[in-house]
């Protein structure tokens, strides 16, 4: 065999290697991060919404949400549905952390639903 077969060998087998271990990192063990948002009460929390005139826009969703990081394999399945009512994080995973909305975490297209001098990070 010429060594320009070795060479194709070894790196066919280096990217089988490869993508056998991204899929066991993220398939099989969930190693990545989860960013999504839940339900905020905006009577007694500092929520984020979508910054947009409901009336003018039909497409516009005034939905109120708090934003949510954690890992996937801590990730119930709510989360991914969006359908979590009171999701709180859990006491023993620290990489989990809810935001509420103020001036220093807005980002573009956002609003505060209320200016309320809440902390802007739960970690419940």
């Amino acid at each position: 065999m010429s060594i320009l077969k070795y060479l194709f060998s070894i790196v066919a087998v280096m990217t089988l290697v490869i993508i056998l271990y991204r899929y066991e990192q993220y398939v099989v063990e969930k190693n990545f991060m989860v960013f999504s948002h839940i339900p905020c009460d905006t009577a007694t929390q500092s929520c984020f919404q979508v910054d947009c005139d409901s009336a003018e826009d039909s497409t516009c969703d005034a939905f109120a949400y708090k934003k949510i990081t954690l890992p996937a394999r801590e990730a119930s399945a709510c989360i991914y549905e969006h359908t979590c009512d009171d999701f709180r994080c859990d006491s023993t995973s620290a990489r989990c952390s809810i935001t509420l909305c103020s001036e220093g975490v807005l980002e573009s297209g956002e609003r505060c639903t209320a200016q309320n001098s809440i902390s802007d990070k739960e970690n419940i």
